[in-house]
């Protein structure tokens, strides 16, 4: 991934097991639906984590973050709320949330900036970690870190999985 600004990070691929044997069939009603539910499919990250991050005044990192469409026929997008934790290396939290309609891709100063803001909790040359949760949609994110020594992205760690979530597919 490369964008405009430079940034750039080699982001592996994620991939999502079916569980079942054979083709995807129709339900009674004739609609396609993916089932990530532990039995049809494995199920989808519902608290994601970025494990480790340099404080932001010398460290630009930005937070890409998608919520799956539950109806990819017609495009239909939810609003989803994330509960955040962000915590520095001395173990102080500071709590907060943001919105996201499908997909955001935002710098950490805009994402984490209650309380004084990601600086004044995690001030240079100091570490901190970040827990976000849902409890309306599956979650996948990204980080990608630029400095002066450093440039490189990873994709986020799942924390919990979401009980059960359906895709309905189109059937062409």
């Amino acid at each position: 991934m490369r964008e405009f600004d430079g940034r750039q990070g080699i982001l592996s691929a994620i991939s999502i097991g079916k569980l079942t044997v054979g083709p995807i069939t129709a339900d009674p009603d004739g609609q396609y639906r993916l089932k990530f539910n532990g039995a049809s499919y494995e199920k989808l990250p519902q608290v994601l984590a970025v494990p480790s991050f340099d404080s932001q005044v010398t460290t630009t990192s930005f937070l890409y973050i998608y919520s799956p469409s539950s109806n990819i026929y017609t495009g239909d997008m939810n609003s989803v709320t994330l509960s955040t934790l962000l915590y520095n290396d001395a173990s102080q939290s500071l709590s907060g949330s943001f919105t996201i309609t499908c997909y955001r891709q935002d710098s950490f100063m805009t994402v984490f900036n209650r309380g004084g803001g990601i600086n004044n909790r995690v001030p240079a040359g100091r570490t901190g970690w970040i827990r976000m949760a849902s409890s309306s949609a599956p979650i996948l994110g990204s980080v990608i870190t630029r400095n002066s020594l450093f440039q490189g992205g990873y994709n986020l760690p799942a924390v919990s999985l979401y009980g059960s979530y359906e895709i309905l597919v189109p059937n062409f």
